[in-house]
C-alpha cells in the first residue's frame, strides 16, 4: 500500500487546519516545494480523504430519454392550439397539461423535469417554431443624435365630455362593447426618446386617431425649450418613426430636410426595430395609468386633459432621474453631456411656420 510522503502529509494537514481565506495563500507557498500542480494537490486531497469525492450524475454515460422529441412535439402542438386572436399558452402551461394527460406517473414526472428553455430550444432545432428575427436597432453615441417617436392609444383613459376648450376624461379597466357617446374619439399618447441618454417625454391628446398635425405639434413641444420638460430641447440629427401619418407627410420631410434632420422609418410590420421605444413605452404608460385604479373612487373620478398632462410630466421628470443603462449618471445627466459638444441646436419658432 502506497503511503504519503511526509512533506505532502504535512502540507495536507496544514491546509486542512488553515482558515478558509488563507488556504489559497498557504497552498501557493508550498506547491513549488512539493513540485506538483494545484490540480494534482486537490486530487491527492480527495484520494486521501481531505476533500469529498465529486458528486457524479446518476445518468452519466446514458443517452437522453428517446421519448423527449415526441414530448416536445406534443407540448408545441398544445401550446399553439388556441384559435386565432387568443394568446398562445406558455411553454410551462403546455408542458403541465401534456404531463397531466399521461397515464404513466413516471413519464409525467420526466416531462415535468424538462426545463422550459430546453423545450423551446429543441422546438427551434426541430423546426417546430420560427426562429426569432434579430433586429439591427439604432444605437446613438451622443445626445440628440437620434430621437425615436411613437404614438399609442391609452389603455384606460377615454374622453367623457368637453367643457369649452378643455377635455374631461374618465377611467375604465378596458374597452367595452357598450360604446361611449364619444367613442369615435380616443385618448392618444405621443412619446419621444433620446436614444443615447434614454431621456423620455410624452403627452396625451384627444383625437379620432394618430394624425400628422398632432405629431408635429408634439415634436415642436419636445424640440423647443419648455419648462414642462426640463432642460431637454433641440432637434436631432435623425428622427426615427414608424410608418404613421407624419412620416408620410411630404411637407414634414421637407421641413426636416431644411433643418438637416434625417427622417428614418422602419419597414412595415417590423416595429421591433423601434422596440426600445415601443416596448418600454407600454410598460411605462401602464405603470402610470394603473396607479389611478388604486384610488377607491376611480370609477367616478373625472380628470381634465391638462391635469393629466401635468401629472404625466411629473412622472417623466422622476423617470429621467433613473440611472442610465451604461453610464454612472442619471438619464437627465447623460443627456446634459450635450453641453460638452456645443449644446443643443434650438429650433427657431418661425421655422415651424414653414409647415403652415
Amino acid at each position: 500500500m502506497k503511503r504519503l510522503p511526509p512533506e505532502v502529509y504535512q502540507v495536507l494537514e496544514e491546509w486542512r487546519a488553515a482558515p478558509w481565506r488563507l488556504k489559497k495563500e498557504m497552498l501557493g507557498k508550498n506547491l513549488g516545494r512539493l513540485g506538483i500542480s494545484e490540480g494534482a494537490f486537490y486530487a491527492l486531497a480527495r484520494r486521501w480523504g481531505y476533500l469529498p469525492e465529486r458528486a457524479g450524475r446518476s445518468d452519466r454515460g446514458r443517452l437522453s430519454d428517446p421519448r423527449r422529441e415526441a414530448w416536445v412535439r406534443e407540448i408545441m402542438a398544445l401550446k399553439y392550439a388556441p384559435p386565432p386572436g387568443v394568446r398562445t399558452l406558455t411553454t410551462e402551461d403546455a408542458r403541465r397539461l401534456v404531463a397531466r394527460g399521461k397515464v404513466d406517473p413516471e413519464e409525467a414526472r420526466a416531462i415535468m423535469a424538462l426545463p422550459a428553455g430546453t423545450i423551446n430550444r429543441l422546438a427551434r432545432d426541430m423546426g417546430l417554431v420560427e426562429q426569432p428575427r434579430r433586429e439591427a436597432r439604432v444605437e446613438a453615441s451622443r445626445p440628440n443624435q437620434v430621437h425615436q417617436m411613437d404614438a399609442s392609444f391609452s389603455e384606460h383613459f377615454f374622453p367623457w365630455k368637453r367643457e369649452g376648450e378643455e377635455w374631461l376624461l374618465k377611467l375604465r379597466p378596458r374597452r367595452t362593447k357598450n360604446k361611449e357617446k364619444l367613442e369615435r374619439l380616443r385618448v392618444i399618447c405621443y412619446g419621444l426618446c433620446d436614444d443615447f441618454s434614454g431621456y423620455r417625454l410624452a403627452r396625451y391628446t384627444v383625437a379620432a386617431g394618430e394624425s400628422g398635425l398632432d405629431s408635429i405639434r408634439f415634436l415642436q413641444w419636445c424640440w423647443e425649450a419648455n419648462k414642462d420638460h426640463g432642460p431637454f430641447q433641440g432637434w436631432p440629427e435623425t428622427v426615427y418613426l414608424d410608418n404613421g401619418p407624419v412620416a408620410k407627410l411630404a411637407a414634414f420631410r421637407r421641413f426636416c430636410g431644411s433643418l438637416g434632420v434625417e427622417v428614418k422609418t422602419h419597414e412595415p410590420y417590423r416595429s421591433q426595430a423601434t422596440g426600445k421605444v415601443e416596448n418600454n413605452w407600454r410598460v411605462a404608460w401602464s405603470r402610470f395609468e394603473n396607479v389611478y385604479f388604486a384610488d377607491p373612487g376611480w370609477e367616478s373620478r373625472v380628470i381634465s386633459l391638462t391635469e393629466l398632462n401635468q401629472e404625466f410630466a411629473r412622472f417623466w421628470r422622476d423617470w429621467n432621474q433613473r440611472p442610465h443603462r451604461r453610464l454612472q449618471l442619471s438619464r437627465e445627466e447623460a443627456w446634459l453631456l450635450i453641453n460638452r459638444q456645443g449644446g443643443p441646436v434650438s429650433v427657431a419658432p418661425e421655422a415651424w411656420r414653414r409647415l403652415a
